[in-house]
């Protein structure tokens, strides 16, 4: 039940648009919280590990941070902790201009209410799947998302074949909806291309990782000639690496059909991270070649298929919805933290506090900073930013710590690496862009961060030690008289 409500929760997130509008986010919100309690409920399975427990409380520090800004208090010890809320409060808030009286450190408490909540459920929906993935696997789950990726990487590509991509030629998403702005470049279910992109640099390292994985062991197995290597292929391994390579081809030729810059940037350089970690494993120099080679057609396959020119175009050039609103975006950001440096201006409220702060024409309002991690510092100031660092450094020792445990068998592994990857695809994205904030796409990024951080155990282990199949003996004897001959 577990695996098919995750599973759920990823395909709800992305096929509804996000899941930007209230109706979307709050079933999503609903089932998140649902099995993060379902998980934890279940008794089976070994004890969390520390490094996990302590990345939770580190989190749950964060949680209580931004409940201190919504703690209520008169105006005068608000005036007092954070001047400058007291300040904006008395230019945008009637009721406290007039009245001056209670009030939280937040500049708009029912934003940060809501950006609580998520976070709320986020890391309950975090601390059950740690459970339940070291009780039952990841297996199914990976086959799923890879699978869905597929589906979702069509879904772009026939609707932008059929219907573009400009929505003031009359473009609608799934042919029927409207964006309300004129200005987004849509594909797939999402309103903005960026952010079906930063979906897509989540779980192609992920399916990147299963191939890497498939290589590996069939050079194990197979015979050292060019017989040899083809008869693999029609192996069920081989098989299955076939269909994974047309996963990964397809989903990143959505990708590069997108044109969204900060994805393929960020996907090219997680993809060379990748093929470097596959070439050192391999142990025969023409392995790693063939390996590079793979790796290059990977990337190279879907730009040459959308054009060259396109793609080098649209790196090159510059629009009134790139480099210098980003820049812009970040000078205003950069004021906005130096005037809540301490309390941060509230989390969720950078679109408010942009009402005074914003600088430059009126004809754009920035909702968000285009770089989450301005955003971060610009809302909770050091309140949330110093929990939110000592997370991050716990979550990133949590990692580690299963890496350097040595208990994952080699596709676990490399899915635990593709995972891993995926966190860091979107990471980097993010000094660009804000992907994270569509509540699909954080749900789904939690997701990922329980493959990493999840203890093996459970259906996996058990997985290691289960008896070889009569049709995969029978194969293997095959091998072994083959090598023979």
């Amino acid at each position: 039940m577990v695996q098919a409500g995750v599973v759920a929760i990823i395909a709800w997130g992305a096929l509804a648009f996000g899941a930007v509008y209230a109706w979307a986010y709050v079933p999503l919100l609903i089932a998140c919280a649902a099995i993060g309690v379902l998980g934890l409920a279940s008794r089976a399975g070994p004890p969390m590990s520390r490094s996990n427990r302590a990345a939770l409380l580190a989190l749950l520090a964060v949680i209580g941070a931004v409940l201190v800004q919504l703690l209520p208090m008169p105006a005068g010890m608000l005036k007092t902790i954070s001047p400058s809320a007291d300040s904006f409060l008395r230019q945008h808030d009637l009721a406290y201009s007039l009245n001056a009286g209670r009030h939280s450190l937040s500049i708009n408490p029912a934003a940060t209410a809501l950006g609580l909540s998520f976070l709320v459920v986020l890391v309950v929906f975090l601390a059950g799947m740690l459970r339940a993935f070291s009780r039952i696997g990841v297996r199914r789950i990976v086959f799923a998302i890879v699978a869905f990726g597929v589906v979702l990487a069509f879904i772009g590509i026939i609707q932008k074949a059929i219907l573009g991509d400009h929505t003031y030629m009359g473009m609608k998403i799934y042919g029927f909806w409207v964006p309300e702005s004129k200005l987004v470049v849509p594909f797939g279910p999402f309103v903005n291309r960026n952010h079906f992109a930063g979906w897509m640099v989540m779980a192609i390292p992920l399916a990147i990782a299963w191939l890497c994985a498939l290589w590996q062991e069939g050079r194990r197995e197979e015979r050292r000639d060019w017989r040899g290597r083809l008869l693999w292929f029609s192996s069920p391994a081989g098989g299955q690496s076939i269909l994974i390579g047309f996963a990964v081809l397809i989903m990143t030729l959505s990708l590069a059909m997108s044109m969204s810059r900060s994805g393929m940037a960020s996907l090219a350089l997680t993809t060379i991270v990748l093929g470097v970690l596959l070439i050192k494993a391999l142990p025969e120099r023409r392995t790693r070649i063939a390996a590079a080679a793979l790796f290059a057609l990977l990337v190279a396959v879907p730009v040459l298929w959308v054009g060259l020119g396109d793609a080098v175009k649209r790196f090159s050039s510059d629009s009134v919805g790139s480099v210098q609103m980003r820049i812009r975006a970040w000078g205003d950001t950069d004021r906005l933290i130096r005037d809540f440096p301490v309390t941060g201006s509230g989390l969720n409220t950078f679109g408010t506090a942009m009402l005074l702060y914003q600088s430059g024409a009126g004809d754009l309002h920035f909702q968000e900073a285009h770089n989450d991690y301005l955003q971060i510092a610009a809302e909770g100031g050091v309140l949330v930013g110093l929990p939110a660092v000592i997370a991050f450094v716990l979550v990133v020792r949590a990692i580690r710590r299963r890496f350097t445990a040595a208990q994952d068998d080699p596709w676990g592994h490399w899915i635990r690496v593709g995972a891993t990857m995926g966190l860091i695809a979107i990471a980097l994205q993010s000094l660009v862009e804000f992907s994270l904030q569509m509540p699909g796409n954080a749900a789904f990024f939690t997701v990922l961060l329980a493959v990493a951080m999840h203890q093996t155990a459970g259906a996996e282990a058990a997985h290691r030690r289960a008896p070889i199949p009569a049709r995969d003996r029978q194969d293997d004897r095959r091998r072994t008289s083959a090598r023979s001959r």
